[in-house]
């Protein structure tokens, strides 16, 4: 048995009656979901019906998506500074990372902008762990806190 061949008719869809327009370089588009939705189905194709909750739900993981490669890319850039702060002060940097210690928000004049503290170890002579720690707004490094001894006492001795 052989298929049956389905007629192809011509679909005038943009014969069809438009309550707005939008004129876009000389060309008029219809501005209502509901008839462009109507057109692209007598065209056989389609637009899914979503609604707020499942759009609510893309947006929070479109936020937690980012959030997620903001702080990878925050927290490399905490690594560095602290690496290189170790570097410069001749203590040792013990376990080559950072971890967070607090999140917040900050208002600032260009806007909302993260607050995170990152503390690291590290090591004074290779003996004994100190922590120090990195503020970063943003992506921008506002301080860095590395509790060092006086160079001209040194350490006390018990004599």
């Amino acid at each position: 048995m052989r298929p049956r061949k389905r007629a192809i008719r011509p679909v005038a869809w943009f014969t069809q009656p438009v309550n707005r327009q939008i004129e876009v370089n000389s060309l008029h588009i219809s501005s209502s979901v509901s008839e462009w939705s109507g057109q692209l189905r007598l065209l056989g194709l389609s637009i899914p019906n979503m609604s707020y909750s499942t759009l609510n739900l893309l947006l929070i993981l479109m936020l937690l998506i980012w959030f997620w490669r903001d702080s990878l890319r925050v927290r490399e850039i905490a690594i560095r500074i602290s690496r290189n702060a170790c570097q410069s002060h001749d203590v040792q940097f013990l376990d080559q990372t950072v971890a967070l210690h607090r999140l917040g928000l900050r208002w600032l004049r260009s806007g909302l902008k993260l607050r995170r503290v990152y503390e690291f170890d590290y090591s004074l002579e290779g003996s004994g762990r100190r922590t120090g720690y990195v503020v970063m707004i943003g992506a921008q490094n506002v301080s860095l806190h590395i509790d060092l001894p006086d160079k001209e006492t040194g350490p006390e001795l018990d004599h």
